[in-house]
């Protein structure tokens, strides 16, 4: 376990108040997050795709920090359209919660 990274990770799940993850992690053996004890590919695509995006982001920051090599630019490509909340209509075709 990396103490920076995965503090990094952990502050930047937290700051987008992403719900139901107790702590996260980088898996180096698994190459996945693993973020409230399940892996990423354990859950839906939305959840996949903030829990990867977090992942990007907090990747720039630990590089920043640390002075490791890294372009310094990420494009997400609308991440959250496929997140619907933990309590959202099924039906509902609008996103749930948007974090930024």
């Amino acid at each position: 376990m990396l103490s920076a990274f995965d503090q990094v990770l952990q502050h930047t799940l937290e700051t987008w108040k992403v719900p139901s993850v107790e702590y996260a992690e980088y898996d180096q053996y698994l190459m996945d997050i693993r973020a409230g004890n399940r892996l990423r590919a354990s859950r839906g695509k939305g959840v996949r795709s903030v829990l990867h995006s977090a992942f990007t982001t907090a990747l720039v920051h630990y590089c920043r920090e640390h002075d490791r090599p890294h372009p310094g630019l990420v494009v997400l490509d609308s991440p959250v359209v496929t997140y619907r909340g933990p309590h959202s209509d099924p039906q509902d075709d609008a996103p749930g919660e948007t974090y930024r």
